[in-house]
């Protein structure tokens, strides 16, 4: 995930609860974990 765009898509392989995307969703929006 560190070489991720926010302007592409992100696939996450693992998909269980959601973390990476919530994850990827707070960098973008630039909010602190």
């Amino acid at each position: 995930m560190s070489n991720w765009r926010f302007k592409e898509t992100l696939y996450d392989p693992f998909c269980g609860s959601g973390t990476i995307p919530i994850e990827a969703y707070m960098i973008a929006k630039n909010i602190a974990p």
